[in-house]
């Protein structure tokens, strides 16, 4: 039996989220080096900079994914694939 089959590659999503992340991670401490002390509480601010701009990150990546996922869609190749007979001793194997 034949039938056509669609081949491309496709980005991983996870990858690209957590490199947001990381860069995300990095400016925020980054910012909260640059930025001059308010009176509040340093550490809390620090947190706060670290897991706003960390997730804000790791959304850009995510997005950055999706977006390379649609535009390799339109390289996407056709091929025709074959289903191989099983033997006997396939389905015993298959069927335990």
């Amino acid at each position: 039996m034949e039938e056509p089959v669609n081949i491309r590659r496709a980005p991983k999503l996870l990858p690209f989220g957590l490199t947001g992340a990381v860069i995300g991670v990095i400016v925020g401490v980054g910012l909260y080096t640059l930025l001059p002390g308010a009176g509040t509480n340093e550490e809390n601010a620090l947190g706060l900079f670290i897991v706003y701009i960390g997730g804000t990150g790791a959304a850009i990546g995510v997005v950055l994914a999706i977006l390379v996922d649609w535009l390799t869609l339109r390289k996407t190749k056709q091929a025709i694939a074959r289903r191989s007979e099983e033997t006997a001793t396939d389905e015993n194997k298959s069927g335990e």
